[in-house]
């Protein structure tokens, strides 16, 4: 519990309309997508709430208050969005929650560079609409893209449907400002590479906040291509779809967009291609050739372009009636739905041993695998698990239990628990199994960097 004396300090440095204890408020800023029901045996703590939330209006702000709790041992959770799914922005220990969305400001434009720097609490989908008419693009393209902010995606280092080409989130960032748990500021260098040292974006990129905060980022940006081109094709198996994509990527042809789903017994490949009218149609006739010798054929335009219009279409609706509303309403649905989404990434040589062995665990908890998909990269491996009978008074703990084995399996073969939404709450268990000894150096730098633990605490590190 934080003291009435701290409280004043907050609200006469940040201002008073910036501070709030209104329980509501508390309630609605400390949840996400992360309810009761796929918290692995944490259900209990997602009812937690912060002490208080603050709506900084500048870097500075945030200077103040990490001070303020540094001063007096208060944890603080960065909030961006609001819109993850592994419970990583809940108060584990109450504390502050920093509410980063009115930090939303476009800082400097930079089209010669072909660079933008953007405050963090600035939503994807803004900055995607400030340079389309600019005949620019961000390449960073989260089914999250109209809810999502600049900072949570890089602080859970998120994936994309332009994954493929353009990598995860940290690697479209060039430089960021960060305040650290003492109140410093630090600014990386607007470099895109440096051959001296370790590269410092890389310690906060993907960290969930938990060695800094991140108030401003210098992000990659290109101009818009000159002809881009979906096209999908019927796969006979999924064994078949990873061969034809390994295939068409020895030749050298990267597409935008990879997704290969296994749904319903029927595998589906969806591909996009940007750049020169020429060389997209050198691509596409080059990658219809080869589907014939896979035996997959062409799938009509309609269905790409459905696939393709639709891709933000789940963000939206949560948008609508989930985000901003207290945690009861948030889950209200989840209740009745039962199921696991599991995104992991393997050695690619192991992801169809993974897959026959994860048929074998969850047949052994009575469930079911609805849907394979490898989705930007041939080592991301998504997978949607759920009970046969979801009337069993088992099929919850079943669920729980048979998720965890299939965590653990990813593990063992070399691979990671997430590849897209940071690990949160829900999978922090599994970090010391995926680094290893490599975790002991982790928890060293988050004693340099956080000495009294006070950045997200009770997450991964």
């Amino acid at each position: 519990m934080i003291k009435p004396f701290i409280i004043k300090q907050l609200q006469n440095i940040i201002g008073h309309s910036n501070v709030t204890t209104n329980t509501r408020t508390l309630d609605i800023k400390s949840t996400d997508a992360l309810a009761p029901n796929r918290a692995f045996g944490i259900s209990l703590e997602l009812n937690k709430l912060p002490d208080v939330v603050i709506t900084p209006q500048s870097t500075h702000d945030v200077s103040e208050i990490l001070k303020i709790a540094t001063e007096n041992k208060i944890p603080v959770i960065a909030l961006g969005g609001g819109t993850g799914v592994m419970g990583g922005i809940v108060p584990s220990s109450g504390g502050i929650i920093i509410d980063m969305t009115s930090l939303n400001n476009m800082v400097e434009l930079e089209l010669d560079s072909e660079l933008a720097t953007v405050q963090s609490g600035m939503v994807i989908g803004s900055l995607v609409n400030y340079l389309r008419p600019k005949r620019y693009y961000f390449a960073h393209d989260p089914y999250s893209r109209e809810i999502a902010t600049i900072g949570g995606a890089i602080a859970t280092n998120g994936v994309g449907y332009t994954a493929s080409k353009y990598g995860n989130m940290g690697e479209q960032v060039i430089s960021m400002e960060v305040v650290l748990s003492d109140g410093k500021i630090i600014t990386t260098p607007k470099t895109p590479t440096y051959s001296t040292g370790p590269n410092i974006n890389n310690l906060f990129i993907g960290s969930e906040g938990t060695l800094g905060i991140i108030t401003q980022a210098t992000l990659k940006i290109h101009k818009l291509p000159e002809y881009t081109k979906l096209i999908s094709f019927k796969i006979p198996s999924f064994e078949i779809g990873i061969n034809m994509i390994g295939e068409i990527l020895r030749y050298g042809m990267i597409p935008t967009l990879l997704d290969l789903t296994e749904e319903y017994q029927e595998v589906t490949l969806f591909l996009r291609y940007e750049g020169t009218y020429e060389l997209v149609v050198e691509c596409i006739n080059t990658i219809l050739i080869t589907a014939t010798t896979f035996d997959s054929s062409i799938l009509p335009e309609a269905i790409g372009a459905t696939y393709w219009s639709e891709r933000h279409s789940s963000a939206l609706t949560y948008k609508q009636n989930k985000l901003n509303k207290p945690r009861l309403e948030k889950w209200d649905s989840a209740f009745s739905s039962l199921f696991e989404y599991l995104h992991i990434s393997l050695p690619l040589g192991k992801i169809l041993q993974y897959k026959t062995e994860a048929d074998i665990i969850t047949r052994s908890y009575d469930l079911k695998i609805t849907e394979y998909c490898i989705w930007g990269k041939l080592q991301y491996f998504s997978m949607m698990v759920k009970p046969n009978n979801i009337h069993n008074i088992n099929s919850q703990e079943n669920l729980h239990e048979g998720s965890k084995k299939l965590l653990e399996l990813s593990c063992y073969l070399g691979g990671i628990t997430e590849y897209c939404h940071g690990s949160g709450l829900k999978n922090k268990d599994f970090i010391k199994t995926e680094l290893g000894e490599a975790y002991s150096i982790s928890m060293r730098l988050k004693k340099t960097l956080d000495p009294y633990n006070i950045l997200n605490p009770g997450k991964f590190l």
